[in-house]
């Protein structure tokens, strides 16, 4: 899902980018982490981790 171009609305003129773009900000300008948990009764949870200080 952070893969650039993975979309599930391309029809509608989704580019899949904006998780793409997303983990680039964290993971490389924080130097953090991002990671998802989905779960079909609960919905989806996104988990950043970022450096202290």
């Amino acid at each position: 899902m952070f893969d650039p171009f993975f979309t599930t609305k391309r029809t509608q003129g989704g580019p899949g980018l904006g998780l793409h773009i997303i983990h680039n900000i964290v993971c490389q300008k924080m130097k953090g982490e991002i990671s998802v948990e989905s779960n079909q009764e609960q919905g989806t949870t996104f988990i950043i981790r970022l450096p202290n200080g």
